[in-house]
């Protein structure tokens, strides 16, 4: 009787084990990951370029956004080998640049992520009451310029509300162009 329990045993463990391979490689949902970078010295600025613009680019592109402010990679400053280290760190396929520009900038273009950051540091302020935001996205396997958008014009000392609701204008257009692509995560 102890053989044939002890037979039945091996045989239920033979026929659930069969088909399964220790190496099998399960594909979990597509992600798409990015860092919101706010290139400003002003407070609220920053808050409108980071905080409002992820959480909106969350909502209508399903964005996984981390915002730079408080990066552990970024604590020393940011500058393109830092951004590309947090990209690194965080699964990142894209890094995204916001900040103001005077309203003649309009027509700048941009090269690589290197060559952006290193044009536009140190910050400084737009003189005026009349700026727009300028957002770019930039691909973390590159650094090529992925997209590159401006606001409505708006007063560089503005209100929050009024920075806010431009920046939530850029992420929904970003959003909608579909720019930044899911990164596939496999779990074995």
């Amino acid at each position: 009787m102890k053989r044939i329990i002890w037979l039945l045993s091996v045989a239920v463990l033979l026929v659930s084990g069969c088909g399964r391979s220790d190496n099998l490689v399960e594909t979990q949902r597509q992600v798409a990951r990015s860092i919101v970078v706010g290139m400003t010295v002003d407070a609220i600025q920053l808050s409108a370029f980071e905080n409002i613009y992820a959480n909106e680019l969350r909502t209508e592109g399903d964005v996984v956004c981390l915002v730079a402010t408080g990066l552990p990679d970024l604590s020393e400053g940011v500058n393109s080998a830092s951004l590309l280290t947090a990209a690194a760190s965080a699964n990142a396929t894209a890094i995204i640049v916001n900040r103001m520009v005077p309203v003649s900038a309009r027509g700048d273009s941009a090269g690589t992520l290197s060559d952006y950051i290193q044009a536009i540091t140190p910050l400084q302020r737009v003189p005026g009451n009349e700026g727009l935001i300028e957002s770019r996205v930039f691909s973390v396997e590159d650094g090529s310029l992925l997209w590159s958008r401006w606001s409505q014009p708006v007063n560089p000392r503005g209100r929050l509300k009024d920075l806010a609701r431009e920046a939530q204008r850029l992420a929904d257009d970003l959003a909608g162009d579909d720019v930044i692509k899911p990164v596939i995560i496999e779990a074995i």
